[in-house]
């Protein structure tokens, strides 16, 4: 071996590499066993790894999978990408709100007529929604789209919200006056609800993103099944909007 080189850097990586080839995760046992390194040593790697996102695990299961601080990275690599400079910025607001409320959450941005998902978080439960980074869905229903929408210009809104206006679920908001006030009071109260509108049985909260503009750069939202209790309900509201909030601050001058 190179005596230039650091062994636990090396080793390191390599437990990275071996992750990388096993979506659904590995064990310490099969890390420890793959590398041929004890137990013990992997144990600390993994430590390490996990305190600066770049490995993850749930509570309730003994697997390690890579972690989103790698994506975020990657996607740095474009350094004119404001995309990439978005994810950096907004990735560990992100953390903390999925750590606080248990569920997944995701980031999605405005193209044209539809909203794109460019970074998401998974939930730490054992079950929870799969939220695909790149999925693209129409601007004028579903809580980003909707959070993203009421924010726009008017001239830029009232183009879009013309018609027609397709439907999804029975839920979905299809007659542009209704969709007028029900813009208008997400800019009355900041954040955005989902009610089934997009796919059913899934709900969502999300809130506008800014920068130094009065027109978002993005949407946080978060993602949910089910029927929550009114106080569920009042804290994911709470945390979305805040989260956005506190993102939009650190977003200030550097997009």
């Amino acid at each position: 071996m190179n005596p230039h080189r650091a062994p636990i850097l090396d080793k390191s990586l390599m437990l990275l590499n071996e992750l990388a080839g096993q979506g659904n995760g590995l064990s310490m046992a099969d890390l420890a066993s793959r590398l041929r390194v004890p137990r013990s040593s992997v144990y600390r790697i993994l430590n390490s790894l996990l305190a600066y996102r770049f490995v993850q695990k749930s509570d309730n299961s003994p697997l390690y999978r890579l972690g989103t601080r790698i994506e975020e990275l990657a996607q740095l690599a474009a350094p004119d990408n404001m995309r990439a400079r978005l994810v950096a910025r907004a990735g560990p607001g992100m953390a903390r709100l999925v750590a606080t409320l248990g569920e997944a959450c995701k980031l999605s941005v405005r193209d044209d007529d539809q909203v794109e998902t460019i970074h998401a978080l998974l939930s730490p439960a054992d079950y929870g929604l799969t939220i695909k980074v790149g999925r693209r869905g129409p601007i004028h229903t579903g809580g980003s789209g909707k959070a993203l929408l009421a924010f726009l210009p008017e001239a830029e809104r009232e183009r879009l919200i013309a018609g027609p206006l397709a439907a999804f679920t029975p839920y979905t908001i299809t007659d542009p006056e209704l969709l007028r006030e029900t813009l208008a009071e997400i800019r009355r109260q900041g954040f955005a609800e989902d009610n089934a509108e997009l796919r059913a049985g899934i709900r969502s909260v999300a809130a506008p993103i800014f920068s130094d503009a009065e027109t978002p750069v993005a949407a946080l939202s978060v993602p949910f099944l089910g029927e929550p209790t009114p106080d569920r309900v009042h804290l994911i509201r709470r945390e979305v909007l805040e989260t956005a909030r506190s993102i939009s601050a650190d977003l200030a001058g550097y997009l």
